[in-house]
């Protein structure tokens, strides 16, 4: 995987933050997330899914990254979250500041009608991801 500085060159956004404790819906799905408050000032991306590699416990993680409003759960409030999937990541980083290097857009948000749309959607979306980091490291 390329360095740090790498990406800092080549991103569209870069996002500091800290990991706070979210719904825990992405875990349900089979989608755990880290859901990232952004430092006072920072940049939020707008709307949408992106692939992303996120720098946590000095690590670099490749991850799709959800900006938005999460519009297919009724119960929320309109503010915008970062949540991002670390790929092959398992470990507890509530509280931990991370780095994030914003990639490359994928798709815009969209509002699902069902838990079963949603889920294909976001592995369809991984395959997606997970195609673009191959690309970049031919």
């Amino acid at each position: 995987m390329k360095d740090m500085f790498a990406f800092d060159k080549t991103c569209l956004y870069v996002v500091r933050g800290t990991v706070v404790q979210g719904r825990k819906v992405g875990r349900l799905l089979g989608f755990r997330t880290a859901n990232i408050a952004i430092e006072e000032g920072g940049t939020v991306p707008e709307c949408g899914v992106y692939a992303a590699v996120v720098l946590v416990k000095d690590k670099m993680q490749r991850a799709m990254v959800n900006v938005g409003t999460r519009p297919s759960f009724d119960d929320v409030d309109g503010r915008v979250t970062i949540e991002a999937h670390l790929f092959d990541f398992d470990e507890d980083i509530y509280d931990e500041r991370v780095l994030m290097f914003v990639l490359k857009r994928m798709r815009d948000e969209i509002k699902f009608n069902s838990t079963t749309e949603l889920m294909g959607q976001l592995w369809e979306d991984k395959l997606r991801v997970e195609n673009f980091f191959k690309e970049l490291e031919a």
